[in-house]
């Protein structure tokens, strides 16, 4: 098997465990049940009379849409007037670009498989891989700031998996590097 393989392989296994990060739980919806009632799986007990239903990272993208097409239709009605809504278009268009820096990670291993070791791909997946780990990190440490937190793995295998990513994609540069200078 060539090193192509092996590096086409691996990139493989990144997305879709990076795929499976994302479809896990991200956050909890959180609902009221008084506490003399109890929380049955997969509801979990958060605080007081509130219960958390585990959602998958994959309602953040849905949200996103949902937001949008509601400001736009508030706009479009005249409800709300576009400069009072500036900041809201501005805080919906970071968050839309902060969650597509957590997808990156996924199709860009894809590129790489098809373009065969593109620099530019190579340097972009690095880039991707960083923002991601930063991404993940907030995100988990934001959404998941409950003592039920460890049911929420989505964002820790994300950043674990995307951790390691980092570091085996580096490595691959840098012994692409070597046996290039041994060539030369």
């Amino acid at each position: 098997m060539s090193k192509y393989n092996y590096k086409n392989i691996w990139r493989a296994i990144v997305s879709i465990l990076l795929l499976l990060a994302i479809i896990g739980p991200w956050w909890f919806d959180r609902i009221y049940v008084p506490a003399k009632y109890p929380c049955n799986l997969p509801v979990v007990r958060l605080e007081g009379d509130f219960c958390g239903v585990p959602m998958s990272g994959i309602w953040i993208y849905a949200f996103i849409g949902a937001r949008l097409i509601e400001l736009s239709q508030e706009i479009g009605s005249g409800k709300t007037v576009i400069i009072e809504s500036i900041s809201m278009i501005l805080q919906a268009f970071l968050f839309l670009v902060c969650v597509l820096c957590l997808l990156l990670p996924l199709v860009n291993p894809w590129l790489l498989i098809l373009k065969r070791d593109n620099k530019l791909l190579h340097r972009l997946q690095v880039i991707s891989l960083c923002l991601a780990i930063f991404i993940g990190w907030y995100v988990g440490f934001e959404l998941a700031n409950t003592r039920n937190s460890m049911a929420l793995w989505g964002p820790w295998l994300y950043i674990g998996v995307a951790g390691c990513a980092l570091i085996i994609e580096v490595l691959m540069i840098i012994m692409g590097q070597k046996d290039k200078k041994v060539y030369v």
